[in-house]
């Protein structure tokens, strides 16, 4: 398996219109849909920047022809960091049916991010390329133009760091109050304090990867 990256502008996104337009920064949280059927769902998201801006933006919002509505679910006492759910149409989005046809007929997750410079990122596991090349025609056909394809070859856990994740986690050096230290469980373990600790790093890193992204 490959890990891709597809990264692409694609201004009629309602997410990367809050930041090109207001100045903001978007971080999508979830999408859930509510009516498979009609594809109607609610999209959970995080905007971050001057409240002013935010509430343009909102506003901006109720005219934007995939959103139906959308609420504020949470709100800093400056105004400044909010998340609100926004309901919409899916179907009248044209990247939500690329991604819809990929993830259905392919089985592939797809992890959608918003940049800072309100581009898109889609971040996605493939065992063949010619799966992101035609992803990559459907986004063409819609007047998308720059698009960049990062691929990243995914490394499994060997069988000899698997062994150090769950000899740790067993001792309890994951636990709150850890119940062994670093320099212990390298003694227990017979490795280097350095060795074990870059073992570590890079055995949680990949999981996070895989957790988050």
């Amino acid at each position: 398996m490959m890990k891709v990256t597809v990264n692409f502008t694609y201004e009629k996104c309602w997410a990367s219109m809050l930041v090109h337009q207001y100045n903001l920064i978007v971080r999508l949280l979830s999408t859930d849909l509510i009516d498979p059927d009609n594809k109607l769902a609610y999209e959970y998201a995080e905007v971050i920047g001057d409240n002013k801006n935010i509430l343009k933006a909102l506003e901006a919002l109720k005219d934007y022809p995939d959103i139906i509505n959308y609420k504020i679910i949470k709100e800093s006492e400056n105004g400044k960091r909010m998340i609100i759910r926004v309901y919409l149409r899916l179907l009248e989005c044209p990247l939500f049916r690329i991604m819809h046809a990929f993830s259905q007929n392919k089985g592939l997750p797809i992890f959608e991010r918003v940049g800072y410079d309100g581009s898109l990122y889609w971040d996605l596991s493939i065992k063949h390329k010619s799966t992101v090349e035609r992803m990559v025609s459907k986004l063409r056909k819609l007047g998308i133009k720059q698009i960049n394809i990062r691929f990243k070859k995914e490394r499994e856990l060997t069988s000899k760091t698997f062994y150090i994740l769950k000899f740790a986690y067993e001792k309890g050096y994951f636990d709150v109050k850890r119940k062994i230290t670093l320099k212990e469980l390298s003694q227990e373990l017979n490795i280097p304090v350095s060795t074990l600790n870059m073992a570590l790093r890079r055995a949680v890193k990949k999981i996070m990867d895989e957790t988050i992204k």
